[in-house]
């Protein structure tokens, strides 16, 4: 009986609106005519990159490594790929993704890539992970790319152009510290970091 009730309601609700003339305000439509829901939206590249950028993991978190062993000397192992070189890069301006009026594009994308910094510190504590060392890996990047920029209205432009670009990234890391009384830790500390 509430079912009913409630249900009577809901429609007596949407009937007032839509003969007050508040019809936009329920349910979007244009003119006399239904909108159709099925009908395709273009949605701007600005948006679905934002989108993009919201949904992909934050690469700023600083990995935790094993220790690092005296007889296995610890080197930067990790040079960025060529997905962190692009994130790293300057995107294209705002302006430059109007489809038809203005675009940018880069491509024939070539990496140089040069290690800058490859240091470990000392141990010492840090809060929330305990003792650990930081490797310090700093790299240089330069890239060769060929800068499209285009329009198709109200006249039609193309211009192609070399163009450089440097970017720094850093891959540091934080690696576990051991020493003897670290090695008389209870089981459940190792079962945590590993068996030292």
């Amino acid at each position: 009986m509430r079912i009913r009730q409630m249900c009577a309601t809901l429609l007596a609700c949407v009937a007032v609106g839509m003969s007050t003339g508040c019809g936009s305000h329920v349910f979007p439509y244009i003119g006399d005519a239904w909108f159709p829901f099925w009908l395709p939206v273009p949605v701007p590249q600005i948006i679905g990159d934002y989108i993009q950028e919201k949904l992909e993991k934050d690469y700023r978190d600083v990995p935790i490594m094993p220790p690092v062993r005296d007889y296995a000397p610890a080197f930067c192992q990790d040079p960025p790929s060529e997905y962190d070189i692009v994130r790293a890069m300057k995107k294209p301006s705002c302006g430059g993704k109007i489809p038809y009026l203005y675009e940018k594009h880069y491509s024939n994308m070539e990496f140089v890539i040069e290690k800058l910094v490859d240091s470990i510190d000392d141990c010492r504590f840090y809060p929330l992970l305990g003792p650990a060392q930081l490797h310090h890996c700093h790299y240089k990047v330069t890239i060769y790319f060929t800068n499209l920029q285009y329009s198709y209205y109200p006249f039609s432009f193309w211009v192609n152009q070399r163009d450089v670009d440097v970017v720094y990234i850093d891959k540091d890391h934080f690696h576990i510290c051991t020493s003897p009384e670290m090695e008389a830790t209870p089981e459940s500390y190792q079962d945590i970091y590993g068996a030292y």
